[in-house]
C-alpha cells in the first residue's frame, strides 16, 4: 500500500512539473529575431518581433527584452502594417518609409529613419523597391 502511494505521489509530482513547464513555455513572451547585414557584413540591424510589435535596432541583438534604442512602426488598425526599405550609407543603416507612423526610442547615431513627406506615390521608394542590385532590402510585417 505504501509503495502504491509513493508511486502515485511521484507520478503526480512529475505531471505537475511537466504541466508547469508547458504553461511557462506558453505564457512566456516570445521574441523573434531577424538580422540584416550591410553589404560588407561589418554592420547589422536586428529586427525584433514581440507581442505583435516590431522593433529595429542597430547592432546584433538577442536579448529577450526591448532594446533602449529602436525604431518601431506603429500600427493604426487591425488591417494595417508597414513596408520600409533598409539600405546602408557607409556604416549607417537607413530605414526609409513612404507612409506610416513610427516611434523612436533613443537616437543611435548609425540608425536613421527617413519618411517621405510628399503627396501621392513616392517615386524614390518604388525605384528602390524595384532595384535588383541587392542594395535595398524591402521589409514588411
Amino acid at each position: 500500500m505504501m509503495k502504491n502511494l509513493l508511486s502515485l505521489v511521484t507520478s503526480a509530482v512529475i505531471c505537475l512539473i511537466i504541466l508547469l513547464w508547458i504553461l511557462n513555455y506558453i505564457l512566456s513572451p516570445k521574441y523573434n529575431f531577424e538580422y540584416y547585414y550591410s553589404p560588407d557584413n561589418k554592420n547589422v540591424v536586428t529586427r525584433i518581433d514581440h507581442n505583435g510589435a516590431t522593433y529595429f535596432t542597430y547592432g546584433f541583438y538577442e536579448e529577450n527584452n526591448i532594446p533602449d534604442d529602436y525604431i518601431q512602426p506603429i500600427y493604426s488598425g487591425i488591417n494595417s502594417g508597414f513596408e520600409v526599405i533598409l539600405f546602408w550609407e557607409r556604416d549607417t543603416a537607413v530605414i526609409y518609409a513612404h507612409y506610416g507612423r513610427f516611434d523612436r526610442s533613443g537616437k543611435h547615431p548609425k540608425l536613421a529613419l527617413r519618411i517621405y513627406e510628399g503627396v501621392g506615390n513616392d517615386p524614390l521608394f518604388y525605384k528602390m523597391k524595384k532595384d535588383s542590385t541587392g542594395n535595398y532590402k524591402v521589409l514588411h510585417d
